[in-house]
């Protein structure tokens, strides 16, 4: 389970937590707890050379993702429904909790101590629907039955527990890249333990992004544009377009756009206005792209 405060203070040789100060220091490592906005949390724990402890963990209600990178660590609930937690590197854990619950928790020496975890409160978590609702559903149900479960993290949630690590929040845009990132590494560890559902809501995903790229194909719709408007991230979206669609987003769109073409053409819309509109720097471009696609100048494609 996830330390979910920042303040430590010695007590008879433990380690008591309060929700005092932003960050502070703990043996030789750092623990660095961030509120990114309403009801989302992101707690950052780099704790080399810490030696052996126990600890008192105040648990916030809500939904709690927690990827330990090394390292490794026991806990157990204290009073309501007693779970137990046991983390090492490369696992991830998945806990949720209607109320705040007490943690024990305990941890040998640590040549390496590197954790992330997320933090999401019930209205947080809402924002998934607007990414998939059954995720939201999913989400949802382990927070009301307060389910712990964990697994191995792949290389690909590895990484984006990394960026979080290192992530700057204080620079620009950084606690929106850091939400950004934090409800990705959500639906990627749902995806985990939801293994069917989560194949349905990314086969939605990617035909949502197809149909909007034929709907408007314009080269400007980059990548990044395209993850942020489908509140993704750009490796995420990459990955799960070409696992679909069997092409990568750029050649999906420039078909899609000479498709589009096409049809401008048999409607009897000139050159120059199908080019610019479709976002070519030149007719000569547009004409280019064209014949090479379809083995025809645009003009030859016009009704006689």
């Amino acid at each position: 389970m996830p330390l979910q405060t920042d303040d430590f203070e010695e007590i008879d040789g433990d380690v008591r937590v309060s929700l005092d100060k932003p960050l502070q220091s703990l043996g030789r490592g750092k623990i660095e707890s961030v509120e990114l906005g309403t009801g989302l949390r992101l707690m950052r724990a780099d704790l080399v050379g810490q030696p052996a402890y126990n600890g008192e963990v105040l648990g916030c209600s809500g939904l709690i993702l927690e990827i330990r990178l090394s390292g490794l660590s026991k806990s157990i609930e204290l009073g309501g429904r007693q779970r137990t937690g046991h983390l090492e590197a490369g696992l991830i854990e998945v806990a949720g909790c209607p109320q705040p619950a007490t943690w024990r928790v305990s941890a040998p020496a640590q040549s390496e101590f590197r954790t992330v975890a997320i933090g999401f409160s019930p209205d947080e978590l809402m924002r998934l629907k607007m990414i998939d609702s059954r995720l939201c559903n999913q989400a949802m149900h382990l927070l009301v039955n307060s389910k712990m479960i964990g697994g191995s993290a792949p290389l690909a949630l590895i990484a984006v527990a990394e960026m979080l690590l290192l992530l700057d929040i204080d620079a620009p845009g950084g606690h929106l890249k850091a939400a950004g990132y934090a409800m990705n590494c959500l639906a990627d560890a749902l995806g985990i333990f939801y293994e069917a559902p989560a194949q349905d809501n990314f086969s939605m995903l990617a035909r949502r992004v197809a149909a909007s790229l034929q709907a408007n194909p314009h080269p400007g719709r980059t990548l990044r544009i395209l993850a942020h408007e489908f509140l993704v991230s750009e490796a995420s979206l990459k990955r799960i377009f070409m696992a679909h669609h069997g092409v990568s987003i750029g050649k999906f769109a420039k078909t899609a756009r000479l498709s589009l073409a096409r049809q401008m053409m048999i409607s009897g819309s000139s050159v120059a206005a199908a080019a610019e509109m479709l976002g070519y720097s030149s007719p000569e471009t547009f004409c280019r792209a064209y014949k090479q696609h379809y083995g025809m100048s645009p003009r030859a494609s016009k009704p006689t």
